[in-house]
C-alpha cells in the first residue's frame, strides 16, 4: 500500500517576520548596487519603506496562498485516492467473508442431510422392525379364541351359536375360534334374530342390543260408561268364539296381530261393534260411548201421571232427558181410565216423540184386551124353518157383553142368508153370558164375534 506522503512544513518565522519558502527566495533577485547603496543610506522618510515591505509581504503571501493551495488540492486527491484503495479493500474483505460463510453454510447444509438422512434411515428401520413385530403379534392373536357378547330388549332370551347350548342374554360367549359364526336368537312371543357374526382372535365382539318385536300386539279397552261387557273376535268370524272376554277398562298385551271386532253390551241397549287392527308391539285402543236420550211424552187426554218403577215423574206432556239408550217402561194414570203401560225404545244422542192414547174404563174393550173372555151361560138356539136348515148358510154376528152379562149392540157381520142373519140376532139378543175381565181382574164389557154355521141338508 502506498503511505502518503509527509506534510510540507510551513516556513519558520525569522525575526518576527515569517520565512519564505526556498521557491520564493530563488525568485528574488539581489538589489543593484545602486539600490543596495541607497538601502544602505538612511531613508529620508520611513514611509515609502514601509509601503514596500508591505507590498513584499503581500506578493510573498500571496505566492505561499498559491503553494499551500496547490499542496492541499494534492492532499485531498491523494486523500480520495486512499478512500477508494481502502473501500475496495475492504468491500474485497466482505465478499471473502460472505463467500466463507456461504461455503460454510453448504457445508453445515451437507452434514445435516447427511444426518437428516442416517436419522430417516434408522427411523425407517426401527418402523419396519416394530411393522413386522406387530404383524407378527396380530398374526399370533388372530389364531386365538374371541369372545362375543350379545344383549337383547327384552332380556332373557335363548342365544344359540352355530347350533350349540342356548344361553340366557345377557350373554358373553368365550373360546370362539376366529371365523364366521351363526347366532341365533329367540324368545318367546317375539321374533327370532338368525344372523352370522364375524369372531377376531383374541377381541371380544359386541353385537349390541338386539331388538326382538313382539309378534303380539296390544289392545286397550275403554268406554262410557265403564263396566261394560266386553267380547273380541277375528273380524274373519265374527260369530266365533271370542279370543277375550272382560269389562271396560281392560289391556291385553298378547293379542296376535290381525283384524278383530270388539262388541261392547250394556243392558238393556243395542251393542256397540267396533273394528280394530292389532299390529305388532304396537297398542291400539278401541273405545265406545253410550250417549244419552230424552223422550218427550204426550197423552190424549194430557194430565196423566207417569210412573217409572213406582216413581212418580211427572204429568203429561212431559219431557224425560238424560236416559239410558235402551228400552224403557213407563206407566201412564188418569181417574177414570185404564192405567196405561208403555214400552219405548230410547234412541241413543237423540230424542224420541210418543204420543199414548188413554181408554177410559167403561169403554167397551176388544176381545184382545181383555184378561177372560165373555162365556155363555144361556144361549138358545135360532128358529129356523125345514127350508133354511136345509139350505146351508153361514152367519157372523158381533155383540157387546155388559158387565151385568146382558147383549148389546148384536150387529150382522156376513151373512149368506139375510133373513138367517136376522133369527140368528133374535136369538142373540136373548143369550146371557159370563161377562169379561179386565187385566185387574174387574168386569167389564166387551165385544165379541159368534159365528153360525148351517150345514146344508140338515134336519
Amino acid at each position: 500500500m502506498k503511505l502518503p506522503e509527509p506534510a510540507a512544513k510551513a516556513p519558520a518565522a525569522v525575526g518576527g517576520v515569517t520565512a519564505l519558502p526556498f521557491e520564493a527566495v530563488k525568485t528574488l533577485k539581489p538589489l543593484p548596487p545602486a539600490a543596495a547603496a541607497a538601502a544602505k543610506e538612511p531613508p529620508k522618510s520611513r514611509v515609502g519603506f514601509y509601503i514596500g515591505i508591505g507590498v513584499v509581504a503581500a506578493l510573498v503571501f500571496a505566492a505561499i496562498a498559491v503553494v499551500v493551495e496547490a499542496r492541499l488540492e494534492k492532499i485531498k486527491a491523494y486523500d480520495l485516492e486512499q478512500q477508494e484503495a481502502l473501500a475496495h479493500h475492504m468491500a474485497e474483505i466482505q465478499l471473502k467473508q460472505a463467500e466463507a460463510e456461504k461455503a460454510a453454510q453448504e457445508e453445515q447444509s451437507r452434514k445435516d442431510l447427511e444426518a437428516a438422512i442416517l436419522r430417516a434411515k434408522k427411523e425407517q428401520e426401527e418402523e419396519t422392525s416394530k411393522r413386522v413385530r406387530a404383524e407378527l403379534e396380530a398374526e399370533r392373536l388372530s389364531k386365538m379364541p374371541g369372545i362375543l357378547t350379545v344383549d337383547t330388549s327384552p332380556s332373557g332370551a335363548l342365544l344359540s351359536i352355530d347350533g350349540g347350548a342356548p344361553v340366557k342374554t345377557p350373554a358373553k360367549v368365550e373360546g370362539l375360534s376366529p371365523g364366521s359364526h351363526r347366532v341365533q336368537v329367540t324368545l318367546s312371543g317375539h321374533e327370532s334374530v338368525d344372523t352370522s357374526v364375524e369372531i377376531l382372535g383374541s377381541k371380544t365382539t359386541d353385537l349390541g342390543t338386539l331388538a326382538l318385536p313382539s309378534i303380539y300386539g296390544s289392545v286397550e279397552l275403554t268406554s262410557t260408561p265403564d263396566g261394560l261387557d266386553f267380547a273380541i273376535r277375528p273380524a274373519a268370524d265374527p260369530a266365533a268364539k271370542p279370543v277375550r272376554t272382560g269389562r271396560t277398562p281392560a289391556s291385553f298385551d298378547d293379542i296376535p296381530h290381525g283384524s278383530y271386532v270388539v262388541t261392547f253390551s250394556r243392558p238393556g241397549c243395542k251393542d256397540h261393534t267396533v273394528a280394530v287392527e292389532v299390529q305388532k308391539a304396537t297398542k291400539s285402543p278401541v273405545d265406545t260411548k253410550y250417549l244419552d236420550g230424552s223422550l218427550e211424552l204426550t197423552s190424549d187426554p194430557s194430565g196423566a201421571n207417569v210412573n217409572k218403577d213406582g216413581s212418580f215423574l211427572g204429568t203429561t206432556p212431559l219431557t224425560l232427558n238424560n236416559l239410558t239408550p235402551k228400552l224403557a217402561s213407563f206407566e201412564l194414570t188418569l181417574p177414570g181410565y185404564d192405567p196405561t203401560p208403555i214400552e219405548v225404545q230410547i234412541p241413543e244422542g237423540d230424542s224420541l216423540k210418543y204420543s199414548a192414547q188413554l181408554l177410559r174404563k167403561d169403554r167397551v174393550f176388544k176381545a184382545s184386551e181383555v184378561k177372560t173372555a165373555p162365556v155363555a151361560v144361556e144361549s138358545p138356539a135360532p128358529v129356523l124353518s125345514a127350508a133354511q136348515r136345509k139350505l146351508g148358510a153361514s152367519v157372523v154376528l158381533s155383540l157387546v157383553v155388559r158387565k151385568d152379562g146382558t147383549v148389546t149392540g148384536v150387529e150382522v157381520e156376513s151373512t149368506t142368508d139375510d133373513d138367517i142373519a136376522r133369527r140368528c140376532k133374535s136369538a142373540v139378543e136373548k143369550w146371557r153370558y159370563m161377562p169379561a175381565t179386565a187385566p185387574d181382574d174387574r168386569y167389564v164389557q166387551a165385544r165379541i164375534e159368534v159365528p153360525f154355521k148351517f150345514p146344508a141338508g140338515a134336519p
